[in-house]
């Protein structure tokens, strides 16, 4: 019979862990006297004669899982006789161990039994599959064997009737279950802890539980009265609650498991009969918990009624926490002479994310309520769930002495109001910033303070300078807490100004002269500074505004014969000290009016930041952000040099390396992406720093990982703080990434400063792990914004925590206490976004656009975008017309770059709720915008094309289908406004159904704007005709080289005879993975397990070669592996190592996979480390000429070839190897991502139309070459000899770096006929890098046609890749031996796979074809054949391979291999 939708699910979960006791029901039976294992035997088998299905098995048949029968099994019962008594707890330990053990859903009978048998006692163990059995089966299993076993002692056994029943089948739709699940509903779970690996398998399953006493199950009890509803109902209430508050989604829906054995006869059956109900709850704060249950009680009872009526429901949501209950059942039995009773065993059945069991237990001595919870510990920690299950304990005790509103019940969980810094004052002289500047000053007046570029002024100088112009700041009219702003660049003069402006007293405003006109008038109008220093220059933007302004160099004459000493202020902790503007959400950006009592609470904390004398502190922040207050305070205020560095290096992290060397930087603040970059890029510019103080993003676990390898653990500090409370509000010392972390904490509070987590909404603490608003108070909280007191009292609000009269600021971020008690960022809460690190409020934008005079209504919001990126899209329904161009051009000029809409669509109208609200699930994404008016006919063959206007506007129609509304002119780069390689087909395409035109790949790679495209398809400009090949120079026998030996160990050949027989045979080498070969994932990727995987695996003769055992032990097996096709090349030519060495070169790649341990011995490294490969294999065998490793990407293996040709023209050895390597340890599958490199489906199909991408490859090979002359006089064997050969780079002349050039790839084989001195009608057979990607071979194919000409004899087309994977630094050795072999022996092997040539091959007629079979190889002319091979970043490789043929004195050299 066909196996039932459930139980296929089962199936196919099994199936992704089949070693795995996930799917097992155990069933723990305690006799409290001997057990009599034959009378045990009898009841197991009637076990099967009256439950069939357990006698059954199941396998996948005609592409349907199918239930077979088996009545001849037997239940396999394992006996452990144990001597000594019987001991409860360590019976059921074992019986765990044996319940968690597998079982296999194809083998029957799929139940299995083992006794732990004492003289006075004995713990029976049965373990049911799933597939047939559920938890109601699990009763009825120990009646019936309790039964049959009391028949079988007593001799009365009869054989049973079976008991069978149908398993309810899926229903059909109705009202109620389209309510429930029809729209599509918010699953409801917790945030999870962790992420799960690749692939998505659920983890190990874990659990906690706790039994509450009889008082509590009876109060639960008496709340269902007074709800009239169950205690069923009760729990799952509270659950619910709980859930609502931990996911922070106020409505959803999670599943209820339910018996479903209403049929006739399930009530006795066993058998998979459990559906899983819907259950949705809303969550209103002010609800009543009665209410609420009885809410939910109606919904079940209605959820009964459709059952009867509809069946369960045929689909929903993926659950992904659940809720099970399980009313008092009977737990002893009393047999002859014996009493058994049933325990559950110690294990995980995490079979969903998270699950509640709740048990109502009467075991003799008095009921109890069981509580379990059960998760995937590859998203949930253990102490996350003893925390739920702590606050579920909690709640309901709270709700069983009274009814209250759900917000109440949710408060009475928290555990604190919040969490304070460190509150001991530091240094209780300082009272303002510049006054800890001064004592460093007096402290060390030599020493340097500032640093830039080749200029620096000690303490003395710039406390001296600052004073003078402090005086100065006075004479103009400057007081104590007035505002002076400073136009200024970063540097020492800007610092100077800062600190002058602090010791007048006043408040320093910084503003970025890069700022438009429009929103430098914008800020000063709002901020009314008493006066404006600026750059020189400068002063006429100003003076528009009529502010007062004067450039720093004129202010710093007129105060250079005024007093070094400061002048005397009033200024104190709650002085002004600076104002930072930030965005705003009323259209106006808002000042920030930050006190120096907010930056001193941060120096002079050795528990926070140690500074010192002895620390240079980096400036790059700008100057208006936050981060530049604590960079340039924090080192001056501790003696520290500060050390200014130009903004040009955030772009450049190799740059920012140099300097942060050449200034000795010991402490760094950058933001997370910039971070991130640095990480990326320059890796080990870590490793000089004592601290890097980061924040401003999410941050990215998988650079921080990398990062720790690269420094010391707590140099990354993780932060977390807005403008508003003084630069910083929490940090976190990182010193270890956990296993699985799905983020880092943003941690816990710094000195002087309180964090709270509200409800949102609301200023009620919220429990642990409830998402809510972080609220922030203490010393470092703002003054409020300048100018707008509404804005003020809306953000800035008393703090009902503390009486000392103090004000919380709400950040409007959701946060979170996780059960380890630190802090958690999860995200705004408002419609402030974070674009590039800038914080931008998506209001001043929209109301920029607002305020355009075309514009009617327009709306802004923030989106990611395909890479991944957050940027900002536009919707404006327009007053008059104007175009996008025009729209984007006037916000750029009000707006600062960042905050300028990256999409901006024109609409008819703003789509809106019912409530009038925007409906945002209603506006059009950036490329599913109203389609633009179809295209003008395509013209008639033969018909006469109008000029470039109207090809210009096909083009221009195409182009604004595939660009997703970016903006664009006639001149723009496809790839510069958010076309890339993907797209380049579509392009193609839609220009030929627009024109009638199909230009190739490679023309639009070459033609890249509106208006080029427009004469390419319009007739005014033709494709670019092929170049014909170089002249060729004249060459001798001199300039040959011989191939002497060869190695070869790559998928399914251990040795070189092996490859070349797979390859002669056309075979597909690949090796499958476990499970099927692809296999959907929930996330739109799929896993496909196929890879060319290399014979007998990662082993090689390491004896042979010299390798220790722990060589062997602790290395990279890259290493060994390389080393042995070296040798393996050497020994093919008849020749000793020994015997050649002195005179022998060596060139070869492998790459690095593992990155090695800083504190590694250098033996292992060596080991690791592929930078040794070379250097170790010349040692080990006492080679004498060069040994280089090298690494050009996928072209390393060609490119060690052409150095050894070159080394042996060269006369620097006589004898040269050249190899390479590529494999690692593998599952034997890869993660498919749409756009991405692999293949869909895990066959790679090179140069054919159903290509979707490559397929990797693990594998090593290596040549030995000599000199032509050399080789026939001492009657080395040859298999070929090489001409020519060629490298070079593509440069610029390409779409992106990672990208192919069509110029580079056809020039190096044109070089390299050049140097053989032939030309491209010599060539018979192109070996092609061929790696089975779209763009790839289209490139590679019209290069071809450039570089060899489109005329003259067929040349075969093949690529080693379909047979054997993308070997990746090996491939082009891999290549290289195919086409030396196909030359010796005289045939082509087939590529398998292809059939189907794409176009790039085909326009030329006959001239290139693919090989779809294999073939004899016709001796018209000498076999001559070129090997590609071309690596990511644009090095480009060929070698010429031509067939050897003997001098007319010499034998003929014998057929090899």
């Amino acid at each position: 019979m066909t196996a039932s939708v459930a139980q296929l699910e089962i199936w196919l979960a099994d199936q992704v862990e089949p070693d795995s006791g996930r799917y097992n029901i155990p069933l723990a039976l305690e006799f409290d006297g001997p057990v009599d294992p034959a009378a045990l035997r009898g009841a197991l088998a009637d076990l099967l004669l009256r439950h069939p299905a357990l006698a059954s098995r199941f396998e996948a048949q005609g592409g349907e899982l199918r239930v077979l029968p088996e009545p001849g099994a037997v239940v396999p019962l394992g006996v452990v006789a144990q001597p000594g008594p019987y001991e409860r707890e360590a019976a059921l330990r074992e019986g765990a161990a044996s319940a968690a053990r597998p079982l296999d859903p194809g083998t029957a009978p799929l139940l299995r039994a083992d006794l732990f048998a004492h003289p006075d006692g004995a713990l029976l163990v049965l373990t049911v599959h799933h597939i047939v059995a559920d938890g109601d089966s699990m009763g009825v299993l120990t009646q019936d064997l309790l039964t049959g076993y009391r028949a079988h002692l007593e001799g009365t056994a009869v054989h049973p009737a079976p008991a069978l029943a149908t398993p309810p089948a899926a229903g059909e739709s109705c009202p109620h279950w389209d309510a429930l699940v029809g729209d599509d509903p918010v699953v409801l779970a917790p945030l999870p802890d962790l992420v799960r690996p690749d692939g998505g398998a659920a983890g190990e399953p874990g659990w906690t539980e706790r039994r509450l006493p009889a008082e509590r199950l009876a109060a639960v009890r008496e709340v269902a009265v007074r709800t009239g509803t169950s205690s069923a109902t009760v729990l799952l209430t509270a659950w619910t609650l709980l859930l609502h508050a931990w996911s922070g989604e106020s409505e959803g829906v999670l599943g209820m498991p339910f018996a479903g054995r209403d049929g006739a006869g399930a009530e006795h059956a066993v058998g998979l009969f459990t559906r899983v109900l819907p259950v949705r709850s809303d969550y209103l704060p002010e609800r009543g918990f009665d209410a609420q249950a009885a809410l939910l009680g109606g919904q079940l009872l209605d959820s009964m009624e459709a059952l009867a009526d509809h069946g369960a429901p045929a689909g929903g949501p993926g659950y992904a926490t659940v809720f099970l209950h399980h009313p008092a059942g009977r737990r002893a039995w009393r047999l002859p002479s014996v009493t058994v009773r049933q325990f559950d065993l110690e294990g995980g059945a995490a079979k969903y994310d998270l699950g509640l069991a709740a048990v109502e237990l009467d075991e003799g001595a008095g009921e109890e309520l069981l509580l379990r919870i059960d998760h995937d510990c590859a998203l949930y920690t253990p102490a996350t769930a003893d925390l739920m299950l702590d606050q579920l304990d909690r709640l309901l005790a709270a709700v069983c002495r009274a009814d209250a509103p759900c917000l109440d019940l949710l408060a009475g969980l928290a555990v604190s109001t919040g969490r304070t810094g460190a509150t001991d004052r530091a240094d209780d002289a300082a009272t303002t910033v510049p006054g800890l500047v001064l004592a460093q000053a007096e402290r060390a007046p030599d020493a340097t303070a500032v640093i830039h570029r080749d200029r620096s002024v000690s303490y003395r100088e710039l406390t001296a300078d600052a004073a003078r112009l402090a005086h100065w700041l006075r004479t103009q009219g400057v007081r104590t807490d007035d505002l002076v702003a400073l136009l200024l660049r970063p540097g020492i003069p800007t610092v100077t100004a800062m600190l002058a402006v602090a010791l007048a007293g006043a408040a320093y405003l910084p503003l970025d002269p890069a700022y438009p006109d429009a929103q430098l008038a914008l800020v000063l109008d709002d901020a009314r500074p008493a006066l404006v220093l600026t750059e020189p220059g400068e002063q006429d933007r100003v003076r528009a505004t009529g502010r007062p302004v004067h450039a720093v160099p004129d202010a710093v004459r007129a105060a250079r014969c005024l007093p070094a000493v400061p002048p005397v202020t009033s200024a104190g902790p709650d002085t002004l000290f600076n104002v930072l503007y930030t965005s705003g959400s009323t259209g106006r950006p808002k000042g920030v009016l930050l006190h120096h009592g907010g930056v001193l609470r941060m120096m002079h904390r050795p528990d926070f930041v140690p500074l010192g004398p002895d620390d240079t502190v980096s400036h790059l922040s700008p100057l208006n952000f936050d981060g530049a207050t604590y960079e340039i305070w924090g080192a001056l205020t501790h003696g520290a040099r500060l050390a200014v560095l130009d903004k040009e290096l955030v772009l450049a992290p190799t740059e920012l390396r140099a300097a942060v060397r050449e200034f000795s930087v010991t402490t760094l603040l950058v933001t997370t992406p910039l971070l991130n970059r640095i990480i990326e890029d320059a890796p080990d510019l870590l490793q000089s720093l004592r601290r890097v103080y980061f924040g401003g993003e999410l941050i990215s676990v998988p650079h921080i990982r990398k990062a720790l390898r690269w420094c010391r653990p707590g140099t990354l500090l993780h932060s977390y703080g807005p403008t508003e409370n003084s630069f910083t509000s929490s940090w976190h010392p990182i010193t270890e990434v956990p296993e699985g972390a799905r983020t880092l904490p943003i941690g816990g509070p710094v000195p002087h400063t309180r964090l709270h987590v509200v409800l949102e909404g609301t200023l009620t603490p919220a429990p642990p792990y409830v998402p809510g608003e972080l609220l922030l108070g203490g010393a470092g909280v703002a003054r409020g914004y300048l100018g707008d007191p509404l804005r003020t009292a809306e953000r800035f609000v008393p703090d009902p925590f503390h009486s000392d009269g103090g004000r919380l600021y709400r950040t409007g971020d959701r946060v979170r206490w996780a059960a380890d008690g630190q802090l958690e960022f999860i995200g705004r809460a408002d419609n402030q976004v974070k674009i590039r690190s800038q914080r931008v409020e998506l209001g001043e934008v929209e109301a920029a656009l607002r305020a355009q005079p075309e514009v009617r209504a327009g709306f802004v919001t923030a989106r990611i975008n395909g890479r991944g990126e957050k940027e900002i899209v536009g919707y404006a329904v327009l007053e008059r017309p104007t175009t996008v161009e025009e729209l984007l051009g006037r916000l750029a000029a009000v707006l600062p770059r960042f905050a300028v809409p990256s999409h901006l669509l024109l609409l008819d109208e703003l789509p809106l709720t019912p409530n009038g609200k925007i409906d945002r699930r209603r506006l059009p994404a950036p490329g599913a915008a109203p389609a633009a008016p179809a295209p003008a006919a395509v013209p008639a063959l033969g018909e006469r094309r109008q000029p470039d206007d109207d090809a210009l506007t096909a083009v221009t129609r195409v182009w604004q289908e595939l660009l997703d509304g970016r903006p664009f002119g006639p001149d723009s780069n496809f790839f510069d406004v958010g076309g890339h390689s993907l797209i380049l087909v579509k392009l193609r395409d839609g220009l030929y159904r627009a024109t009638g035109v199909k230009p190739g790949v490679a023309d639009l790679l070459r033609h890249t704007t509106p208006r080029a495209q427009a004469r390419l398809v319009g007739g005014g400009e033709a494709a670019a005709a092929p170049r014909p090949a170089a002249r060729p120079r004249r060459r001798t026998d001199d300039d040959a080289i011989a191939v002497i030996g060869m190695g070869a160990r790559f998928a399914g050949a251990p040795d070189l005879a092996a490859y070349w027989d797979n390859l002669r045979a056309g075979r597909d080498c690949f090796s499958q993975g476990p499970g099927p070969v692809v296999t959907e994932l929930p996330d739109g990727t799929r896993k496909v397990a196929r890879w060319g995987m290399m014979a007998d695996g990662l082993g090689f003769d390491a004896e042979l070669l010299g390798f220790a055992p722990e060589d062997v032990k602790h290395g990279d097996p890259q290493q060994g592996v390389l080393h042995e096709v070296l040798w393996s090349a050497v020994e093919d030519a008849s020749l000793r190592l020994s015997d050649i060495a002195h005179g022998t070169s060596l060139y070869v790649g492998c790459p690095r996979f593992v990155q090695n341990d800083g504190e590694a011995r250098v033996d292992d490294v060596v080991n690791s480390d592929p930078t040794f490969v070379a250097s170790r294999f010349a040692y080990l065998h006492d080679l004498w000429g060069e040994a280089l490793l090298l690494d050009t990407a996928c072209s390393t293996g060609l490119y060690a070839v052409h150095l050894a040709a070159r080394s042996l023209l060269r006369g620097e050895s006589d004898y040269a190897l050249a190899g390479a390597v590529s494999l690692a340890e593998s599952d034997g599958g890869y993660t498919y991502r749409p756009g991405f490199l692999y293949a869909e489906d895990g066959f790679c199909r090179p140069f054919d139309q159903r290509a979707t991408g490559t397929v990797g490859g693990f594998g090593a090979g290596a040549v030995l070459l000599r000199r032509l002359a050399d080789a026939e006089r001492d009657g080395d064997p040859v298999y070929a000899v090489i001409p020519g050969s060629a490298v070079n780079n593509d440069g610029v002349a390409r779409v992106g770096y990672s990208a192919p050039g069509v110029e580079g790839q056809a020039r190096v084989i044109r070089d390299a006929l050049a140097a053989a001195g032939l030309t491209g009608e010599d060539v018979g057979y192109l070996e092609a890098h061929g790696t089975g990607t779209r763009l790839g071979d289209a490139i590679e194919a019209t290069a071809l046609g450039e570089a060899l000409g489109t005329g003259g004899p067929q040349v075969a087309i093949g690529s080693v890749k379909a047979s054997i994977g993308h070997c990746n630094t090996a491939a082009g050795i891999a290549g290289l031996i195919k086409a030396v072999l196909a030359v010796h022996h005289g045939y082509l092997p087939a590529t398998p796979g292809v059939t189907e040539p794409i176009e790039e091959l085909t326009r030329h007629g006959e001239r290139f074809a693919l090989l779809t079979e294999g073939r004899p190889w016709p001796q018209d002319r000498p076999r001559t054949a070129g090997v590609s091979s071309f690596g990511v970043g644009g090095t480009n490789a060929h070698v010429l391979v031509r067939q050897h043929q003997s001098a007319p004195s010499s034998p003929s050299a014998p057929e090899r291999v």
